[in-house]
């Protein structure tokens, strides 16, 4: 009879394991600075970021994006595009293909499962009073940290009056790029920059800066167009530049995460490496690239433009990145089976799941 119970108990144990292993499975993130939403799509709100190496459980996956779970600097839950982990533990992973319609972005998103004590982090926005998005100054020395949180660590500061580029915003935290950095501060410490600073029209420093009536907005959500280009934005040798090099380059392999010839390419890798070649600055993912540079109408594009699409599998997002090259042609590293091809902007694929391109400069 003892032996009968210790066999049960044995093989509830068993059974518990099983059910715990397959629940969260141990992955890293391969890439810096990767966002965690709340919901698998770039429309939802931001949990949090991560960088390299960060170690993660991934729960499940969900219309090509990972549910996970992150606790090494709090305990933060979200979902994160599969392209960018690497599973590291053994088991297979659960999957479910939803069909329900992401929440709604929010204006402000905030991070949620933040330990931030009331006194120091308001609810509402902390500077209400401008546009936080674009070109702007710091109004204070300003810490820089690795997640929107103020637990979070300080990795650097930007001194009095420095200039920062505001990417996105995150509750009372906004993602900014500085002097060849990046990181999060607080927008309570954003000001616009002065009138004398806005008013040059021609830095002399690229030729694809023309002198042109553009207002250019840049919003967290690219597909809500309100950049507004009320003469074409012209093209130049860097543009032909960006599309002559990238042919070179058809017939590599594709790789998640690559991002140079001897690995290989996914495609947002493609356009980081060509442009960063040549000394055109973009961001490292295609959702954070379709907020490079400016607005182009389809109609007006030309070679070297980044051409963007929704995700394949749940065509909502930016998903996907090309180079334009000319005859309604683009190069981009498509899948692992196809590798870096050229394809065609009428193809029905990608008629379908067109976006918006963008003209990138020096």
């Amino acid at each position: 009879m003892k032996y009968i119970k210790r066999t049960i108990l044995l093989a509830i144990i068993l059974i518990i394991l099983k059910i715990s292993s397959s629940y969260a499975i141990d992955g890293v993130v391969i890439q810096d600075g990767i966002r965690v939403r709340k919901g698998p799509s770039t429309d939802t709100a931001i949990v949090t970021v991560l960088n390299k190496e960060a170690p993660v459980e991934i729960i499940e996956e969900t219309n090509g994006w990972y549910k996970i779970k992150y606790t090494q600097l709090g305990n933060y839950e979200g979902y994160m595009r599969k392209d960018f982990i690497k599973q590291t533990g053994t088991g297979t992973i659960p999957v479910t293909n939803s069909e329900q319609a992401t929440p709604a972005p929010t204006t402000t998103p905030t991070p949620v499962d933040t330990p931030t004590p009331a006194t120091t982090e308001p609810q509402q926005n902390e500077n209400p009073t401008i546009n936080l998005l674009g070109q702007k100054i710091v109004n204070n020395d300003a810490n820089v940290y690795i997640l929107p949180v103020v637990t979070s660590s300080i990795k650097d500061t930007i001194k009095k009056n420095g200039e920062i580029f505001v990417r996105e915003i995150a509750g009372n935290f906004a993602y900014v790029e500085y002097s060849g950095k990046a990181g999060w501060i607080r927008t309570s410490l954003i000001q616009e920059k002065p009138e004398k600073d806005t008013t040059t029209t021609n830095r002399g420093s690229s030729s694809r800066e023309s002198v042109v009536n553009v207002t250019a907005q840049v919003v967290n959500t690219p597909t809500e167009k309100t950049e507004v280009v009320t003469t074409p934005v012209s093209a130049s040798s860097i543009g032909e530049q960006i599309a002559s090099m990238s042919k070179t380059y058809v017939g590599y392999k594709y790789v998640y995460g690559g991002a140079s010839p001897s690995t290989g390419f996914d495609c947002s890798g493609l356009v980081y490496y060509i442009c960063g070649k040549l000394g055109c600055k973009v961001n490292r993912t295609a959702d954070a690239q379709a907020n490079n540079g400016v607005y182009v109408e389809k109609a007006n594009l030309q070679p070297g433009d980044l051409v963007f699409f929704t995700d394949y599998k749940t065509n909502q997002g930016i998903g996907h990145v090309g180079i334009y090259i000319g005859n309604n042609q683009f190069v981009h590293a498509s899948t692992p089976t196809a590798g870096v091809i050229v394809s065609n902007l009428s193809d029905a694929s990608y008629v379908k799941r067109y976006v918006t391109a963008r003209r990138v400069d020096l």
